[in-house]
């Protein structure tokens, strides 16, 4: 993860007219003093036609995957970590995909 991280995905309208979409990125970290709920990281936004699919991909930093803890360290924690691709925030009704990873040594990243 000391290099970042691709997240590719597939955006479809399965509508019967032209649409735009914001697909948006977000991080949900591990639980740690301070933590936020999830951390939006990346956004595109593209029109589909009826039926049309496109392959999206974010590129995401060390910077992009890091948190500031308490002691205002900018560091890559260690866990469990979700990320969440779709058109709203995790947990609404926004429809999206969802995959994990985890960061098993901590990493303190310049400010």
């Amino acid at each position: 993860m000391e290099k970042g991280l691709r997240v590719s995905t597939r955006i479809t309208n399965v509508g019967q007219r032209p649409g735009d979409e914001v697909a948006q990125l977000y991080i949900t970290p591990p639980a740690f003093d301070g933590a936020p709920r999830t951390a939006l990281r990346g956004f595109q936004r593209l029109t589909l036609k009826p039926g049309e699919s496109r392959e999206l991909s974010f590129t995401l930093s060390p910077r992009d995957m890091s948190f500031v803890t308490m002691a205002g360290d900018r560091m890559l924690i260690p866990g469990d970590y979700e990320l969440s691709v779709g058109g709203g925030q995790p947990g609404t009704q926004a429809p999206g995909q969802r995959a994990r990873y985890t960061i098993g040594t901590a990493l303190t990243l310049p400010k």
